[in-house]
């Protein structure tokens, strides 16, 4: 197929594909935004539809974002949700976690849990069990930020059960660390509770400084500042000092005020309230546990209502006036109420939401199943469709290259034949060269060396001649003067016969030169004999001719040629002949 259609059928399938990815990535970061709108707007009236969102949220991402999800989804189970279904899905939000191998996160799951199980559920064992589960991932990852953190929540929980000395220790490194980074925040948090640690230990002077020194720093905002004071007006009563408890506890009074922090208002006035009632100052005691009972009764905490209540009627008895009690204690049954309420609409919530949850499960399951065998029949449809297009495009595409080429095809194919005959015929021109060229040097060779053993013969014959020409003279009885000068110039002229001879042969012999030089070179062990047998197979004769012109049996020279190939190194497929002719 021709490429240039090839290559415009792939890029119309890559903008084919590439447009389908965008809108499907476009799509889901719609959606997720679309979900994550929606938890805004959610309330404890709508956990179904709450849970319906996360469940949505949660399918559509995936990774750490999906852990993120889960974490939202859990912290708003333990505020309106049942235990149960807060647990489950921590456990799922852990699980992802590990198996990616998200450190810091799983870190942070398990401080939460740690955190909830200390301030919800009052299991101490499992919230400082998880505490240690975080600050072991947090150390092995070497977070410090968030090592110091769960290091600050150890020590106060190490505090509450009475281990003050560890609890210390660890204040003070997580003290000296937020004061390296120049926390404030985290700086007050850890001094607060360093000066009520000092507090529990009865060490009240020591507390009093460091209550001091903060409120010396120019770092508190006004909140930390009634803080505290709350703080120190507890010292003062825990030292009976009353005025100067009160003193403590007004100031803390008139900024919580300027805060509207009502629920710092509600211990304030208690306190006070308490204050009064140590020291016998009943009609104020009452006065405070009242107003602090009006703030409570607007935040709907029954059991400090219950506590309150029972207060005013500890109060009013000790001061005799025994009016309202019966009120007062229809009031703590009408609050008993309220919390029974309270506690069989939690559990008909935790019922509720466990069916709705359930059912929303099932739900999901099969709209989920139903939803996947769409997208599965969606895909193979559209595969189908996809390659189908391409497959009578590419078949398009083949039948008009096919038809254009066709031509172009059989010409190139007449002309590579013309082509190969013509190669053919050079080379078997070239070859018959050649074969030629050897066949005459190997015939001028044979007549040089036939000439030169003619010369020789000829040699030998000459000096017969004059060897019998002198017998002839010894024979006679008298040799005349003209007999000697007839021998004389026989010799004589036999002589420049040989002369003109061996200056023949030493021509020949130099031709040769470069010859016996070039295999000399190469093969340095081959002797002269064994030159003689290669210079006679270089002129095409053969074993037997050869034989005779060396006057030796054919053994002989069969002998030489095995020597020459073992010299040389020859395969026994190899040809004797064809070697030697390359150096020639």
């Amino acid at each position: 197929m021709n490429v240039k259609y090839f290559s415009f059928l792939s890029i119309l399938f890559f903008f084919f594909i590439n447009g389908n990815f965008k809108l499907s990535a476009q799509i889901q970061k719609d959606s997720i935004t679309y979900y994550e709108n929606k938890l805004l707007s959610i309330n404890e009236v709508s956990i179904d539809k709450a849970l319906y969102y996360f469940d949505q949220l949660c399918k559509r991402v995936s990774g750490k974002k999906k852990v993120k999800v889960l974490r939202k989804k859990a912290k708003y189970l333990a505020e309106y949700g049942s235990k149960k279904a807060f647990i489950s899905t921590y456990e799922k939000a852990l699980k992802l976690s590990k198996n990616n191998k998200y450190k810091l996160l799983e870190g942070v799951l398990y401080h939460d849990l740690g955190f909830y199980h200390y301030n919800y559920f009052n299991n101490n064992a499992l919230a400082y069990k998880n505490f240690l589960l975080a600050k072991e991932l947090y150390e092995e990852i070497n977070n410090q930020k968030q090592l110091n953190i769960i290091n600050t929540n150890i020590a106060t929980f190490l505090a509450d059960a009475g281990k003050y000395e560890e609890a210390n220790t660890i204040f003070k490194e997580t003290l000296a660390y937020y004061e390296k980074k120049k926390d404030t925040s985290n700086i007050v948090f850890v001094k607060i509770n360093m000066g009520g640690l000092q507090r529990e230990v009865k060490n009240y002077a020591k507390s009093k400084e460091i209550f001091n020194k903060l409120l010396q720093s120019n770092y508190l905002n006004q909140s930390d500042i009634s803080l505290v004071y709350y703080n120190l007006a507890i010292n003062s009563i825990k030292q009976k000092k009353y005025e100067e408890a009160n003193a403590f506890i007004n100031q803390s009074i008139s900024i919580s005020k300027d805060l509207q922090e009502d629920i710092q208002l509600i211990d304030l006035y208690f306190l006070k309230a308490d204050v009064a009632k140590q020291t016998k100052k009943y009609k104020k005691a009452i006065n405070y546990f009242t107003k602090s009972l009006v703030l409570a009764k607007e935040i709907e905490d029954y059991p400090f209502q219950k506590e309150l209540l029972k207060n005013i009627i500890s109060v009013s008895i000790k001061n005799k006036n025994f009016t309202g009690i019966d009120s007062l204690n229809n009031e703590i049954n009408s609050i008993n109420d309220s919390i029974k309420n309270r506690e069989k609409r939690n559990t008909l919530n935790e019922i509720y939401l466990e069916n709705a949850l359930s059912k929303k499960e099932k739900e999901i399951r099969i709209h989920q199943s139903s939803i996947k065998k769409e997208k599965e029949l969606t895909r193979l449809y559209v595969t189908i469709i996809i390659l189908s297009s391409l497959f009578l495009l590419a078949l398009v595409a083949y039948i008009i290259s096919y038809k254009k080429n066709n031509h172009k095809r059989l010409q190139l194919l007449q002309n590579s034949i013309k082509i190969k005959e013509i190669e053919n015929k050079t080379k078997r021109k070239f070859e018959l060269q050649e074969t030629k060229r050897i066949q005459e040097d190997l015939k001028a060779k044979k007549k040089e060396l036939l000439l030169d053993l003619s010369l020789g013969a000829k040699r030998v014959e000459k000096v017969e001649l004059v060897l019998r020409k002198m017998n002839e003279l010894s024979k006679k009885s008298i040799i005349a003067q003209k007999d000697i000068v007839e021998l004389k110039q026989f010799t004589q002229a036999k002589y420049e016969q040989l002369l003109i001879s061996e200056k023949l042969r030493k021509d020949m012999m130099h031709v040769n030169k470069d010859f016996y030089n070039s295999l000399l070179v190469d093969f340095p062990s081959l002797s002269n004999t064994e030159l003689k047998v290669i210079s006679f197979l270089g002129v095409g004769l053969e074993t037997k001719e050869i034989a005779i012109i060396q006057n030796v049996s054919v053994d002989a020279i069969r002998k030489t040629r095995y020597r020459i190939r073992k010299k040389i190194g020859l395969k026994p497929e190899e040809s004797l002949e064809k070697f030697i002719i390359k150096y020639q």
